[in-house]
């Protein structure tokens, strides 16, 4: 039974598509050939309602690119779902703005960078640091909790420190997360631009909590080693392919959406609970 697997989260790679050309991304940009339709996604909804998952995550690539996205965040909005935005943020000007952003519990964004240069080189999109600026104002507004996810990798390290000082400016961050790069999907093709090891991970997770233990944080930093990714998701892609956290590069697949259900298919993940947990209590670095 899924309620005795206590499964919070479930996590819907919406689609590979992205209208950013991350050199680090952690999905495949394979030929988009097939897709949950928005009637098997609503079932995908509906069933994650019923087995009392608790949130649910839109992710990609980048979910505003999906033309059926406001009629599925309604869906999930009206089912009791907590939701999870994970955007680039690029379209959500085309958007009700409003309508999305009253819909949602937390929204994800991406900085990887202390200034405007050092993110847009990495996320090869010129004006992309303002962008997400402008979005935490938005959230800000609407009083929406917003975490901030940081790749740490061989390009930004030492570039790192002072991101701190422009988020504290925006009292709707609820968390700096650090992630240590992790050699998936493309990242797994370029990891030679990116990759850092452990040490070097660890001593910049260090340099940035040192530079931080002065100032008076609004939001905890909260590191994240490629160990403590292991075993700790439960993830959908957007062709209905049900995944743990991909095993060397990999992404190894128990079976598919909608021809088993969502409670037979997290049975068969192998989710160390444990190690989730102590994840997501995890103190703040400063």
């Amino acid at each position: 039974m899924l309620n005795k697997i206590h499964i919070k989260k479930i996590h819907w790679n919406v689609q590979t598509a992205c209208n950013m050309p991350c050199g680090f991304c952690y999905l495949w940009r394979k030929p988009q050939t097939f897709r949950l339709s928005t009637k098997v996604a609503k079932e995908l909804l509906q069933q994650t309602a019923d087995c009392n998952v608790e949130w649910f995550v839109f992710g990609g690539g980048d979910p505003l690119l999906r033309e059926d996205f406001l009629e599925l965040l309604d869906f999930a909005h009206n089912l009791g779902l907590k939701v999870d935005l994970q955007t680039n943020a690029i379209l959500l000007d085309n958007f009700d703005v409003e309508a999305i952003l009253t819909r949602v519990h937390r929204i994800g964004l991406s900085l990887d960078g202390e200034d405007e240069i050092t993110h847009d080189t990495i996320r090869n999109y010129s004006g992309h640091f303002k962008i997400i600026l402008r979005t935490l104002s938005l959230c800000e507004q609407y009083l929406v909790p917003t975490t901030i996810r940081t790749v740490v990798c061989y390009q930004n390290l030492g570039r790192l420190s002072k991101l701190s000082a422009v988020l504290n400016d925006y009292s709707c961050i609820e968390k700096w997360s650090l992630r240590q790069f992790a050699p998936l999907g493309r990242g797994k093709l370029l990891q030679d631009r990116y990759q850092i090891s452990d040490a070097e991970f660890m001593s910049e997770v260090q340099r940035i909590a040192e530079f931080n233990q002065s100032l008076n944080l609004k939001f905890p930093i909260v590191s994240v080693s490629i160990s403590e990714m292991t075993n700790c998701y439960c993830l959908i892609s957007e062709d209905g392919q049900m995944y743990g956290h991909p095993s060397e590069g990999e992404y190894r697949s128990v079976g598919i959406f909608p021809q088993e259900s969502l409670a037979t298919l997290i049975s068969k993940l192998n989710i160390d609970l444990l190690q989730r947990e102590n994840r997501d209590l995890k103190v703040n670095l400063t």
